[in-house]
C-alpha cells in the first residue's frame, strides 16, 4: 500500500487523458477503490487536446497522465517532468488511413488530397507508412484537421484520403469505393499509450509509480 499524507488524509493526485478506449482500466481501478487502498484520492481528468499536456505537468495541474508514446517523448525532451510508469495499449487496427478506389498504394497518394491532423499521433503514424513509399510529403497536398473530422471530409468526398481512427474507418465504404489503405494493424507497434507521472510528484510520493503500475 502506499502512504498517506502525515495527516492520515489520502494523497490527491489527478490522472489526465484524452478519451479512449484503452485507459478504461483506469477508471475500473478507481471505482473498484484500489487506489484509495494504496493512499490516493485520485480524480480523473479528460483533457482532449495534446498541445495542453506538457504544460499542465510543468504547472502542477496534473500528477499523471496517459498518452501516446511518441506525444510523451516529444513533452519529455522539450523538459515536461515525466516518468514512464506502464504501457497501456497498443493500436492494431484501429487507425489508419483511408482512400479512394483509384489509390490502392501509398505511391499512389503522390498529387491528392490528404487530410491529417499534425498535432497527434496520426502524423507520426502517416510518416511511418510513407517511409514505405517511394514518394515524400511534399508531394501530397497536406490539408490539417481533426480525426474525426478528416474521417467525415472523406467520406462527404472532400479529401482523397485521410487519416483516422474507427469508426471512421470502418464507415468509410459509405463512399464509393472508400478502403483502407493502410492501417495500425500493419504497424502494430506505431501507436502504443503509455501511463507517465510527474517526477516531481514521485519526489514526495516515490511509490505512486508503482501503485500506478500495479
Amino acid at each position: 500500500c502506499g502512504k498517506k499524507a502525515e495527516s492520515g488524509e489520502l494523497v490527491p493526485m489527478k490522472i489526465a487523458f484524452c478519451t479512449w478506449a484503452g485507459y478504461a482500466p483506469l477508471f475500473i481501478a478507481d471505482e473498484k477503490g484500489y487506489f484509495e487502498e494504496a493512499g490516493y484520492d485520485v480524480e480523473i481528468v479528460i483533457m482532449e487536446d495534446e498541445s495542453t499536456y506538457g504544460a499542465a505537468f510543468v504547472s502542477n495541474e496534473i500528477q499523471a497522465l496517459g498518452q501516446v508514446l511518441d506525444r510523451d517523448i516529444i513533452q519529455y525532451e522539450a523538459g515536461a517532468p515525466e516518468q514512464y510508469v506502464c504501457t497501456m495499449d497498443c493500436s492494431t487496427g484501429g487507425d489508419g488511413l483511408i482512400a479512394t478506389a483509384e489509390i490502392q498504394s501509398m505511391d499512389d497518394l503522390a498529387g491528392k488530397t490528404v487530410a491529417v491532423d499534425k498535432a497527434a499521433t496520426s502524423y507520426f503514424f502517416f510518416l511511418q507508412a510513407l517511409a514505405d513509399s517511394n514518394i515524400t510529403e511534399d508531394q501530397i497536398n497536406i490539408v490539417e484537421m481533426g480525426n474525426d473530422e478528416a474521417g467525415a471530409a472523406f467520406i462527404a468526398g472532400q479529401v482523397d484520403a485521410a487519416v483516422t481512427w474507427e469508426p471512421s474507418l470502418s464507415n468509410c465504404s459509405q463512399r464509393e469505393g472508400g478502403h483502407i489503405l493502410v492501417s495500425s494493424a500493419d504497424y502494430p507497434k506505431a501507436i502504443i499509450d503509455v501511463l507517465t507521472v510527474s517526477t516531481n510528484f514521485l519526489k514526495d510520493h516515490p511509490d505512486a509509480a508503482d501503485v500506478l503500475n500495479d
